[in-house]
């Protein structure tokens, strides 16, 4: 009997939502009559999608939240508003306790990665932990030590270590270049036909200079204005201003950064339907 694949839905993810969300979900079980759904969203909208797919409905259990995760969102202000809270990091979340064996959204690609980042990380390491448990030798250790952490380290690394590591990289093919460079115009004093080899050298040295800048300039995050990172306040404006306080549409829905790459993807078919 085949062994039941639950997967965590992030129902509000896309440029439509629920609206093609649900559908698709549900066409999906029609292939894969075994897999059941948790859905993360607004119940009322996933609801009227559900009435439309009575075998869906079975198949589904509903956590409701009314906080989504904008496409335009940068994964910075996706982390501030949504961590906790939106439809997306739920479904994370439910794969990390272990409800779920799969997460799946169609929303913004950079705050997934982001999200999924931050509240997996731990899950990676339990996955290693029973990895380690399996081998059977000490050659099966050292390989997984030689190939695999080095790349959990650089995947995990925040952007301050990464930019330490790319300035520390820079500055030893700079040193060696240089050094190159030094080297060579000394043994060209005593013969000339070396001196084309000094070039070498200092283009050696000239990568390594670039390396540096990189890592000093171009690593860090950019620091963002207080009119993209912060929600005004109702309360506040209203004290300021005198009228009552009324709900302000948040800035962070403007479009401020590079849009996600599924990106108006499913926008068309808003008003399609499905089988």
């Amino acid at each position: 009997m085949p062994q039941k694949v639950r997967i965590a839905l992030d129902a509000m993810g896309g440029d439509v939502g629920a609206s093609v969300v649900i559908p698709g979900a549900a066409i999906s079980l029609t292939r894969h009559p075994d897999a059941e759904f948790l859905l993360f969203g607004d119940r009322a909208l996933i609801d009227v999608q559900l009435a439309k797919y009575p075998a869906m409905k079975a198949a589904s259990r509903v956590i409701h939240t009314d906080v989504a995760v904008s496409m335009h969102d940068k994964p910075s202000q996706a982390l501030r508003r949504g961590r906790k809270t939106s439809s997306m990091w739920l479904a994370i979340d439910a794969v990390k306790k272990g409800e779920a064996n799969v997460a799946v959204s169609a929303g913004n690609t950079g705050a997934l990665m982001a999200m999924a980042r931050f509240n997996l990380h731990s899950v990676a390491a339990a996955l290693m932990a029973d990895k380690i448990a399996e081998m059977e030798s000490s050659h099966d250790l050292k390989q997984v030590a030689e190939d695999v952490l080095p790349q959990i380290e650089k995947f995990l690394e925040s952007p301050e270590e990464r930019r330490l590591r790319r300035v520390r990289a820079g500055v030893i093919v700079a040193a060696v270049g240089l050094g190159a460079t030094v080297v060579t115009l000394i043994m060209a004093l005593n013969k000339g036909d070396v001196l084309p080899f000094a070039s070498l050298g200092f283009i050696t040295f000239l990568i390594g200079l670039g390396l540096i800048i990189n890592g000093l300039a171009f690593t860090l995050p950019r620091k963002e204005g207080p009119s993209l990172s912060r929600e005004p306040d109702p309360q506040l404006l209203s004290q300021q201003t005198g009228t009552s306080p009324i709900s302000i549409p948040t800035l962070l829905s403007r479009p401020t950064s590079t849009p996600s790459v599924t990106e108006h993807t499913t926008q068309h078919l808003g008003n399609k339907p499905l089988p």
